[in-house]
């Protein structure tokens, strides 16, 4: 079902969320193309069989907005293979799908998944809009070559926007490399990519001013490119 509304949590906390053994479309919401806002929600989503779009607020997003929301979901399987999971939206689909003011404190450990994991948001096709958003989470698959990042797991599409946002959590898969965002070069046009975004970890600091553009693919940078 697609919660078409808006959902105004007034600043309050959701607490003991539980979702096990879903396929797909899964989180608080499981579909919206309305607006959800202003709540901070705690729980757990553990799954054991093959699932799809799985977040710890909205499993898919489509042309809507999600702002000033805090999540602490933390997202786990046990069998099964798992794609475009985000601690926050799972995945996006429209390019008028707005995601502002969101943090993600909790834990994606995600296993035999190697498919668009982020802390933020998993995946995005035709345009992601994602603006002083911070993964303070963990981010990890024990899969090689795995999709994952602290704010956006994968790009698919030509123009993204993901502006002032940070990242100070924990990013691996199973080569031990971590990234901001990871995504196919190929899909990267000349449009803005990456505006004002902060990565923090123990090892690497990067204050990226004006426009950035960083593409990596199968764990390993391609290339940085920034203008002057």
């Amino acid at each position: 079902m697609n919660f078409v509304g808006t959902f105004d949590g007034d600043n309050h906390t959701i607490s003991n969320l539980k979702i096990t053994n879903t396929s797909t479309y899964s989180g608080l919401f499981g579909k919206t193309s309305g607006t959800l806002k202003n709540f901070t929600l705690k729980g757990n989503i553990t799954l054991s069989a093959d699932s799809d779009m799985i977040g710890g607020v909205v499993g898919y997003a489509d042309g809507s907005t999600i702002s000033n929301v805090t999540s602490y979901v933390n997202i786990s399987n046990t069998e099964g293979t798992l794609k475009h999971i985000g601690g926050v939206v799972g995945g996006i689909d429209n390019k008028n799908t707005v995601v502002d003011k969101c943090v993600y404190y909790g834990t994606l450990n995600i296993s035999n998944s190697h498919d668009c994991i982020g802390g933020i948001v998993g995946y995005t096709n035709a345009g992601a809009r994602i603006s002083n958003c911070a993964n303070h989470g963990t981010v990890t698959t024990s899969e090689a070559g795995a999709y994952t990042g602290g704010i956006l797991g994968y790009v698919n599409n030509s123009n993204p926007t993901i502006k002032d946002c940070y990242n100070f959590g924990t990013v691996s898969n199973g080569d031990s490399t971590q990234s901001y965002i990871e995504q196919d070069e190929s899909n990267i046009s000349t449009g803005e990519a990456v505006s004002v975004c902060v990565v923090i970890s123990s090892l690497l600091l990067i204050i990226s001013v004006l426009v950035i553009y960083f593409c990596t693919k199968n764990g390993k940078r391609n290339s940085i490119h920034s203008s002057e």
